[in-house]
């Protein structure tokens, strides 16, 4: 079955009434100039009536009560940006039980998924022994906020602190996958403490593992931001991922939730050279198969 599809001129989509005026401060967060990217995503519907019109109509409904996100980032005093309000499968059972088995422990399927890339990306890329491999995560940490912001609801910045580990190039290639299970599950738990630190104005070192080189990593996880939530008119998407083929500042790996009815995870990466991807892929299927009996 075949399908045309019609690309049609992009167009600024308006607040569908009036909205408030003014500019809004952003987030120390928000402020950091490495996320100022803008990410495109597509969503695959099974059906829709005339789709170019409903979103439209959709967004501008909602550009209402959220009308921040029709503002533009601005900066009147240098170095303060603000938003102008101006209206414009592995799936992974036996890998966990594997871990308690060694530990005593319980890890989450972020944890495993999460190692086995460290993993198999650090052998695949063949740094120098010394060389440092990282991984970067920007974890949610609005349960952490609840005390400090009025309404979860109405808050419309990002709330997220970066998590890392760095590794030699030389430790990841003998590292087992239980091992860098625990290095993750360790930097997740010391996340709440740096958290609040830093909330309270501790000076601390949390950006510093951040190093746009090839031995670095960003994890994202999107199975919770509600992309797959978002109904035009016509039912939830079947499926949705990103479009990020322009941004190729650092490797990216985004966990995704898979086409419905489908379970688990799906995994979008792009971080690795071409001469490395086979390699890379193989790392990735070993891992599995040595602890994995089934792949959905």
């Amino acid at each position: 079955m075949s399908y045309t599809v019609t690309k049609s001129s992009p167009v600024l989509v308006p607040p569908a009434t009036s909205t408030p005026t003014g500019t809004l401060p952003l987030s120390s967060i928000d402020r950091i100039m490495t996320i100022h990217i803008a990410v495109d995503f597509v969503s695959v519907f099974s059906h829709g009536e005339q789709p170019g019109e409903r979103i439209k109509e959709a967004f501008a409904k909602a550009l209402v009560p959220y009308y921040p996100v029709a503002g533009r980032i601005a900066e009147p005093i240098p170095g303060v940006s603000v938003i102008d309000c101006s209206g414009e499968g592995i799936c992974i059972n036996r890998i966990k039980d594997k871990f308690t088995a060694e530990t005593a422990k319980k890890c989450t399927t972020f944890e495993v998924i999460t190692a086995i890339i460290y993993i198999s990306r650090a052998k695949a890329i063949k740094l120098a022994d010394t060389a440092e491999v990282r991984i970067a995560v920007a974890a949610c940490t609005r349960h952490l906020l609840q005390r400090v912001m009025p309404s979860l609801e109405g808050y419309y910045g990002n709330c997220v602190y970066p998590f890392g580990i760095t590794k030699t190039s030389q430790e990841m290639n003998n590292a087992s996958l239980v091992e860098v299970i625990t290095l993750i599950k360790d930097a997740k738990d010391a996340l709440s403490t740096k958290f609040v630190d830093w909330m309270n104005g501790v000076p601390n070192t949390h950006y510093n593992f951040l190093n746009f080189g090839y031995g670095m990593a960003v994890v994202s996880d999107w199975r919770w931001v509600g992309f797959n939530e978002v109904d035009y008119g016509w039912g939830k998407p079947k499926y949705v991922f990103n479009w990020s083929h322009d941004v190729n500042i650092v490797g990216m790996v985004i966990y995704l939730n898979p086409p419905k009815p489908k379970r688990g995870i799906r995994l979008m990466m792009k971080c690795v050279k071409e001469e490395h991807s086979a390699e890379f892929c193989d790392g990735l299927l070993k891992l599995i198969h040595q602890d994995v009996a089934e792949i959905v």
